[in-house]
């Protein structure tokens, strides 16, 4: 009696946490157009997206290229909220070295193109936000000649950056759109009141039981 309770106040339970879509593609910003892109070490590149409901953020994909060097390491990557058409507070940010592969492409030969995946644990509700990338940790401002590739006109607002110092919200529209995608998960995870109302009174007969005991 005592397995069936728990087995049965388990299941209560599970029922009160629905599924998930995981790793679904949650934005797409459009694929590289191999034509331009925006230096991403003495500035700060930033792109908007909105979300049509409450997701969690896994994956940030983007494209860069550069000719020589350019690349320090890591990446930082933040999201900020949106203030009137510009990138707005920091939300969310970080600092890691992520993934980059070479994607076999190269403009006149001599600038190589990379593919870039940050693996992030982002919460965000409906809405607009603003992707910021910077080359480096957000510290180091030389012009690495490392750019943030373009994709052709999406329909969304243009590009924003913001030049060393950070953080002073000297935002410029960079009049280009960024080539990126956000990976992840749809949905948030809220019981419903009548599963929560079902799991509770599973979870007090299990107290009852074992009281009596």
């Amino acid at each position: 009696m005592k397995y069936v309770l728990c087995r049965t106040a388990l299941a209560l339970v599970l029922l009160a946490t629905p599924a998930v879509e995981s790793h679904a593609q949650l934005y797409n910003g459009g694929l590289p157009n191999h034509q331009n892109g925006n230096e991403m070490t003495e500035w700060v590149q930033a792109n908007d997206f909105s979300l049509a409901g409450p997701v969690t953020v896994t994956g940030i994909r983007f494209w860069a290229f550069s000719q020589g060097a350019g690349w320090t390491g890591s990446m930082w990557w933040g999201i900020f909220a949106d203030n009137a058409g510009n990138p707005g507070a920091t939300l969310f940010s970080g600092t890691q070295a992520g993934t980059r592969v070479a994607t076999g492409f190269m403009i006149g030969g001599v600038i190589a193109e990379y593919r870039h995946d940050l693996a992030v644990n982002v919460a965000l509700v409906a809405g607009t936000y603003w992707l910021g990338l910077h080359n480096g940790p957000i510290g180091h401002a030389t012009n690495d000649n490392y750019y943030w590739e373009t994709t052709n006109a999406n329909g969304t607002l243009t590009g924003r950056e913001d030049i060393t110092p950070f953080g002073d919200n000297g935002w410029a529209n960079n009049s280009l759109d960024h080539a990126f995608q956000l990976y992840g998960e749809r949905g948030a995870v809220v019981p419903e009141p009548t599963t929560l109302l079902l799991a509770g009174s599973g979870l007090v007969g299990l107290a009852l039981f074992r009281r009596r005991r």
